[in-house]
């Protein structure tokens, strides 16, 4: 039996995958309702758990550095799939992210009426 959601694969039956909380008999419930057949997309482990913190960390590096290269790499990273448990660190990190970038925007600004008056 494997995990639609993390990818673990277990020996027997389970009702509730230990790594990540996802609920086979729920989601064998559901896809018996709306009649679906085809198993959601599956992404690795180690995707769903580096994006949210990938995201995170260069959102918070463009805040303290405004630099632009750290703010869109934090915002490429909030679009990949991520764990529920690490979902809010994502959000926050694209969210500093936007804010790094803007930040940067308005050094280039600044900098361009300083150097150019």
């Amino acid at each position: 039996m494997k995990c639609a959601r993390c990818g673990k694969v277990y020996d027997k039956p389970i009702s509730i995958c230990k790594d990540c909380g996802y609920d086979f008999d729920e989601a064998r419930v559901i896809k018996k309702k709306l009649k679906i057949k085809q198993e959601p997309l599956h992404v690795s482990d180690s995707d769903l758990f580096d994006n949210p913190i990938f995201t995170f960390v260069f959102g918070l590096i463009s805040l303290i550095i405004p630099i632009f290269v750290f703010s869109i790499l934090a915002i490429k990273f909030s679009k990949r799939p991520a764990k529920v448990n690490l979902e809010p660190f994502r959000n926050l990190g694209k969210i500093f992210g936007y804010i790094g970038y803007g930040v940067s925007s308005i050094f280039v600004i600044y900098f361009l009426f300083t150097f150019f008056n």
